[in-house]
């Protein structure tokens, strides 16, 4: 099996258009890892599925409409769990992170945040939290201490996705 991980840049949307169909026709069996965004229509996770892409890392750093506003994602929370949802259904790892400490940031962001992610158990957890480097004149880079780096389904260290081993939310 061939395996291809294409590294720091978010792969182009026309990828989806020309590339990634054309490597389904062709029927290799393939698995490629892409960094996307969040702000997929349904059929575009479909799309990645039929190519072998089997783990993405879409940016997914906030479930908060506040915080995803300072971090000038241009996403909205129900896009990354909509697009959570997809990759759930389609066999897609997908790896994502939460940051915290944001310039600006509320604690009603994170009580939102507490008060949601109970009802996503069913949907891959984040990978990990970090402290973020977001600055007021915008980002520039996010801290991996001591949150996770280096662990088990870490994506910022790993190559290779690691299957979720725990959940988010109140022990059952």
């Amino acid at each position: 099996m061939g395996r291809f991980y294409s590294m720091d840049l978010i792969m182009p949307r026309e990828y989806l258009r020309n590339l990634l169909p054309e490597i389904a026709a062709r029927g290799h069996d393939w698995m490629f890892f892409y960094e996307i965004e969040a702000n997929m229509r349904r059929s575009e996770p479909e799309t990645l599925a039929a190519a072998g892409v089997r783990w993405v890392q879409p940016g997914i750093e906030s479930l908060d409409a506040d915080l995803l506003s300072l971090m000038r994602k241009g996403v909205k929370p129900y896009q990354n769990v909509q697009l959570l949802k997809w990759c759930q259904e389609l066999g897609i790892y997908c790896g994502w992170n939460l940051l915290f400490g944001l310039p600006g940031e509320g604690q009603a962001s994170y009580t939102r945040m507490a008060e949601l992610i109970p009802k996503l158990t069913h949907l891959q957890p984040p990978s990990g939290a970090a402290g973020s480097n977001y600055t007021a004149s915008g980002r520039t880079s996010s801290s991996r201490k001591a949150t996770g780096c280096g662990g088990r389904g870490c994506t910022g260290c790993s190559p290779t996705p690691s299957p979720p081993t725990r959940r988010i939310g109140p022990a059952a």
